[in-house]
């Protein structure tokens, strides 16, 4: 494994644990020693980075038991076409225990789960990460194993060429359900990729997991498509004309949901990302730039060109706690939004569904 690609594979894990802008997994800090101090109301910080879309996918999600209808590799696997952030493609049956600090998050092309294990966090809100897994899927034709910030999702059907072309880094192991797959260790860090259609990879990292071969194999033994669509904890919010839906996240900790984001990239936006977010936070709220919308407490973190988080209290529905947001990652989003008054009047337009804590309840994007 190359100083690169040990690089990738332990800031695969540090995504969801970091504040970082929005863009291409992974991000761009590792995690040093396999300790990286971190705030646990990672969408609550009152600055630029706070805004970001991060994720977990709780264990109701990941962890459901397997159905004696769960329809076998290649009756259920996800096609090209449901590589979306609308879409959901697959859970675990079986994490390591200790996971509890998850990440589900649904993009053009690729879709990926991270699963981190912390500590219970001091009295100001900082917890360490000591080990984590990241499982990533990508469509077809989708390089996984590129630098991230030259990853593209092809334009159309991916050709026999690119879908022969791509090659796994590591060492040929056995197969993993039923497809070649390879190993690639290096230190604490470790990645086992295999090929589960044609042209299209899977690939699990980890950080400072024990065993890591058996426990890697184990996890991709435990995956199951699960194709369905992407639901939220509030009523479908129009975002601004012409923008595009781009990233889908929903956050959760020990089995509670904690954030649900919405990413969308402006019309004419040139930036790799989503411009600007919606979504819902639980128990969260600002602490500066206070003022009103409606008569509802609303919180103003936002620097030149409007890029920022918007957040408004009270949301409508049965938790009382709950805080609409709205973000803007880049000056196009901001545009987008109109501005300061536009992303609140926005926030202040996000409803809960009936039972947020009932994800059965919740509504498809």
């Amino acid at each position: 494994m190359s100083g690169h690609e040990e690089r990738l594979v332990r800031t695969l894990l540090a995504r969801a644990v970091e504040d970082l802008p929005p863009g291409n997994v992974p991000a761009e800090t590792p995690l040093v020693a396999g300790e990286r101090v971190v705030r646990r109301r990672r969408l609550a910080a009152a600055s630029v980075a706070a805004v970001t879309v991060v994720a977990l996918l709780g264990l109701s999600a990941l962890l459901g038991v397997r159905s004696a209808t769960t329809p076998a590799d290649g009756e259920g696997m996800p096609t090209a076409r449901d590589f979306t952030p609308a879409r959901r493609l697959f859970r675990l049956d079986w994490l390591p225990e200790g996971l509890s600090d998850r990440t589900y998050s649904a993009q053009h092309g690729r879709h990926w789960l991270t699963a981190l294990a912390t500590d219970g966090g001091d009295r100001r809100g900082i917890t360490r990460v000591s080990r984590g897994v990241s499982v990533q899927v990508g469509a077809p034709g989708v390089d996984l194993f590129q630098d991230p910030q030259l990853q593209t999702v092809p334009s159309g059907p991916p050709s026999a060429e690119a879908l022969s072309s791509l090659v796994a880094p590591g060492s040929p192991v056995a197969d993993v359900r039923g497809a070649p797959a390879y190993l690639d260790l290096s230190g604490d860090a470790a990645r086992l990729s295999w090929r589960y259609a044609p042209g299209g990879w899977a690939t699990i990292t980890s950080s400072k997991l024990p065993q890591p071969a058996e426990n890697l194999r184990r996890i991709a033994e435990g995956l199951v498509w699960d194709v369905r669509p992407f639901t939220a904890p509030f009523l479908p919010v129009s975002p601004p004309a012409g923008a595009e839906i781009d990233r889908a996240v929903v956050a959760w900790w020990e089995g509670r949901w904690e954030a649900v984001q919405v990413g969308y990239r402006a019309r004419g936006s040139s930036t790799r990302h989503e411009d600007l977010t919606v979504g819902v936070l639980r128990d969260t709220v600002g602490d500066t730039g206070r003022t009103t919308v409606d008569g509802r407490p609303a919180w103003v973190a936002a620097a030149a060109g409007d890029i920022g988080a918007y957040r408004v209290g009270q949301v409508p529905g049965v938790c009382s706690t709950c805080t609409a947001q709205v973000t803007a990652l880049t000056r196009a989003g901001g545009a987008a939004l109109g501005g300061r008054d536009g992303a609140l009047a926005l926030a202040a337009r996000v409803r809960l569904v009936d039972a947020p804590d009932d994800e059965a309840a919740w509504r498809p994007l």
